[in-house]
C-alpha cells in the first residue's frame, strides 16, 4: 500500500492484526500491534478487542490484563465484546472471582451484559466444579431480561451430567423445549 501511495488506516492493522491471532502468531500481531502509533495512526476499540482475544487465546492472561488497563489509560472506551473478552480470558484462566468483579464493573460503567457475557460465566463455573452457582445465575437470567440460548442450555445440561444428576438435566432438557429453545446435536450427544 504504501509504495502506491496509500498509507494504511488503523482498519487495515486491525485486519492484519486479527489474522496473525486467527493463525495462532500472537507475537507477530503483537510487534505489529506496537507499531501502530509509529505510523501515526491510534488504537480504537477493535484493535484493544483482537489483541485482547489473541493473547488470551495464546494463554498470555497476564499481558491481556496489562493491555486492558493500558486500555484504559489511553482513554480508549472497553464495549460490550472487550469485557466479553476480558471475561472470557479470565474464566479459561480459572479467575471466576475476578471475572464476576468485572461483570459488576462493566455494569456500573453502564454496559449491559448479554447471553453470551452470561455464556461465558457459567461455562466458567461449570469448568470449576461450581455448578450450583452456576444453576443459580442460570436461574436469575429471566429476571435481567435474558432468555438462554441452546449453548447455554448444553452448558447446564452437559454440567449436571457430568456430576451424576442426570435426571435434573432431563427436567432441564424439558423445560428448554417449553421455552421454545430447540435442541440441537449437541444436546443430544451430552
Amino acid at each position: 500500500m504504501p509504495g502506491r501511495g496509500l498509507k494504511p488506516s488503523i482498519i487495515s492493522y486491525n485486519s492484519l492484526i486479527n489474522g496473525y491471532c486467527k493463525k495462532g502468531k500472537v507475537e507477530e500481531a503483537w510487534r505489529l500491534f506496537l507499531k501502530v502509533p509509529h505510523k501515526g495512526l491510534g488504537y480504537d476499540v477493535v484493535t484493544y478487542n483482537t489483541m485482547l482475544h489473541g493473547l488470551f487465546c495464546a494463554g498470555r492472561f497476564a499481558d491481556g490484563l496489562k493491555l486492558f488497563k493500558d486500555m484504559q489509560a489511553e482513554q480508549v472506551i472497553p464495549n460490550l465484546v472487550t469485557y466479553n473478552t476480558l471475561l472470557h480470558g479470565l474464566c479459561m484462566n480459572k479467575q471466576i472471582a475476578e471475572a464476576f468483579s468485572f461483570l459488576h464493573i462493566m455494569e456500573e460503567k453502564g454496559v449491559n451484559p448479554n447471553i453470551t457475557t452470561y455464556n461465558t460465566l457459567i461455562h466458567g463455573l461449570c469448568k470449576d466444579g461450581k455448578v450450583e452457582i452456576a444453576k443459580d445465575v442460570f436461574n436469575s437470567l429471566p429476571c435481567k431480561g435474558l432468555q438462554p440460548d441452546v449453548q447455554l442450555y448444553n452448558i447446564i445440561i452437559g454440567s449436571l451430567c457430568q456430576e451424576g444428576h442426570v435426571e435434573e438435566a432431563k427436567c432441564l432438557l424439558v423445560e428448554m423445549e417449553k421455552s421454545g429453545c430447540a435442541p440441537n446435536n449437541w444436546t443430544y450427544m451430552l
